[in-house]
């Protein structure tokens, strides 16, 4: 006898949660109520039966009691109807004994044990447990190269590559709290995965290229993998692999004396116009969303005035494209200029720079150009500046600097748009923790340079030295050399 209906529908999902059957899709029981669902596990009866055996309260124990004797007598009558089938294997007939066997221990556990007021002992860590069938998605996308490569953004052999590189991380064993530290972790024995390392990495890439439709719990029903071990895995891969130093390479910024012989080798191509020949490098920012406003519609449309309300991040890159360095998780409330003051390179530019050397920014960065120099960086001029053209050929010749200005620094809009290829910080809103943005942004920075890198294609690349354009830079016309911003401030 039960207390109320919900502890009959208890039963019933108590039932359907241990038993299943391969020839029956339901039982065909008499005495007992018929589920009307597929006997199938899922995450909600799970939580149900966690809920009851963590209830410390006597009737609620009882209930549990009840459920189990129930579940045995299920077992049992199921048990008549499987002998009668001849579509069940041996193997699946010993997984069914099995489970019977558990079921009838939890009912010896209870019986040794009355019911009493109190919270007891946990029995959950007792009960049989149902592992989720095993997904065979990424051996199926593996054979379909452009599928592959739209899920997770790296082709079948670059994911092979990649894979190589960061192995001995998937192999490690998960402290994604900290809680061991390295010293006992080095003395634990590894966890066995259910799944491989590559198809753990594969899930890992799948969840940032595709995060603005994706959750943890789609996730973890795509892959039949529960939504926490989805979740542990994703913060475990993430805090690695933004340290491990096969990504941290591809953010190169060289020496000094590299970045003059850069610079000599683009002067010699005549690919930098007069009054741009000291620019080395280009600076520009963004920022993430950190929660949808009222006013978001209203917010695209003015992206300048309304960049949302997360963190702020700056990308450093050098003229063809290729990103550099980046400071990213920076507090929202800064503007670009503040935000760059906050930078290695502008604190310590003797390790980046030489003295003759400057960089390309836009009309934000006001200012000296780093700590220890007095001379601001290459700028367009601002509006007060053309107003205060003493001719108008004076006033056209600035206009003219300021498209070849922008024409030069826009390569940096073509990398942000690339790296926000990837779901994680583009341009979906992050629904986690805004602290953690930055490591988003640093590891789509560095999945996004380890691709540009070997497939040996940046932004700007050949047609640049023979002065031809880039398909990106056919497809922008005018905003080419005109920032739609301001364009007051760079046409005649």
């Amino acid at each position: 006898r039960f207390p109320d209906a919900r502890s009959v529908r208890s039963v019933e999902r108590a039932a359907c949660c241990c038993v299943r059957v391969h020839a029956p899709e339901r039982l065909p029981l008499r005495g007992l109520p018929r589920a009307p669902w597929p006997v199938h596990p899922t995450a909600h009866r799970a939580r149900r039966m966690r809920h009851l055996m963590r209830s410390g309260d006597a009737a609620r124990r009882r209930v549990l009691a009840a459920i189990c004797s129930s579940v045995s007598v299920v077992l049992q009558l199921a048990a008549e109807t499987v002998r009668l089938t001849s579509t069940v294997s041996d193997e699946e007939w010993e997984a069914f004994l099995r489970v019977h066997a558990a079921s009838l221990k939890v009912i010896r556990q209870l019986q040794q044990h009355p019911t009493r007021l109190g919270r007891g002992v946990s029995l959950e860590p007792r009960l049989p447990t149902l592992a989720l069938p095993r997904s065979d998605r990424f051996d199926t996308l593996v054979l379909l190269p452009d599928k592959f490569q739209q899920e997770c953004g790296f082709s079948p052999v670059e994911f092979g590559a990649l894979l190589q590189e960061v192995e001995p991380v998937l192999h490690l064993c998960r402290d994604a709290g900290h809680v061991y530290g390295d010293a006992l972790n080095r003395t634990r024995r590894r966890r066995r995965f259910k799944y491989s390392p590559r198809e753990r990495l594969f899930m890992f890439l799948c969840f940032a290229r595709q995060y603005g439709g994706r959750s943890f719990r789609r996730q973890a029903n795509a892959w039949n993998w529960s939504v926490s071990s989805v979740f542990l895995d994703f913060v475990w891969l993430r805090a690695n692999l933004i340290t491990h130093p096969s990504l941290v390479s591809k953010l190169r910024w060289g020496t000094p004396q590299e970045r003059e012989q850069h610079r000599l080798n683009l002067c010699r191509a005549g690919v930098l116009p007069a009054g741009l020949e000291d620019a080395t490098f280009i600076c520009d920012g963004t920022k993430d969303l950190g929660k949808r406003s009222r006013i978001y519609a209203a917010q695209e449309r003015d992206y300048s005035a309304n960049k949302g309300h997360g963190k702020s991040h700056l990308l450093f890159c050098d003229l063809f494209g290729r990103p550099m360095h980046v400071a990213a998780g920076i507090q929202g409330n800064e503007n670009d200029r503040g935000a760059y003051k906050l930078t290695k390179i502008y604190q310590h530019p003797d390790d980046y720079l030489l003295p003759t050397h400057s960089g390309l920014f836009d009309g934000v960065f006001k200012g000296n150009l780093h700590c220890k120099s007095d001379a601001p960086g290459i700028l367009p001029f601002d509006a007060a500046a053309l107003r205060g053209a003493p001719t108008v050929a004076a006033r056209k010749k600035m206009s003219a600097f300021n498209r070849k200005q922008r024409r030069l620094r826009v390569v940096v809009e073509q990398t942000f748009g690339i790296i926000k290829q990837w779901g994680l910080v583009g341009n979906s809103v992050y629904r986690g923790d805004l602290e953690l943005q930055g490591e988003n942004f640093i590891l789509c920075t560095q999945l996004t340079a380890w691709l540009l890198e070997s497939r040996g294609t940046y932004p700007r690349g050949d047609r640049w030295a023979q002065d031809k354009k880039e398909d990106w830079e056919v497809r922008m016309g005018e905003w080419l050399d005109i920032d739609p911003l301001n364009p007051e401030l760079y046409r005649d």
